[in-house]
């Protein structure tokens, strides 16, 4: 399953055709990114038989939530793994919102490892 496939698989559909790079949300201050609560996925583009590098959740503001990611600031462990991937400046990023955000994140890490039978690289636990 190509990762477009799965991120529709997860409820989600790309921006103008395609999901932002970390590069492109920098350069547009994270604008793109809706401020409401949700689930958000690190999609690893250069890796094809595991697309999906990270699902985090955001229980206040994903627009917060995932700069905080993506600008490495030490309140975001969860996700700091891939702070040393070489291309870190074109992974991408999808998001589901909902207010349910840690049940969600639960449920799709739960899925992604009926697909993969893993969780993605970045997850430390479920």
């Amino acid at each position: 399953m190509n990762y477009i496939d799965l991120m529709k698989f997860f409820g989600c559909e790309p921006l103008e055709g395609n999901f932002p790079t970390f590069r492109e949300l920098i350069d547009n201050k994270f604008r793109q990114i809706t401020t409401q609560r949700g689930v958000y996925f690190v999609i690893d583009e250069a890796n094809p038989t595991d697309p999906i590098a990270y699902i985090g959740m955001a229980s206040t503001s994903l627009r917060s939530r995932v700069k905080a990611l993506v600008m490495k600031k030490d309140n975001h462990k969860g996700g700091s793994d891939i702070w040393d991937f070489p291309h870190y400046d074109n992974l991408q990023i999808c998001w589901k919102v909902n207010k349910c955000a840690r049940d969600y994140e639960a449920e799709f890490i739960s899925r992604y490892k009926s697909i993969n039978s893993k969780r993605p690289v970045a997850n430390r636990k479920d």
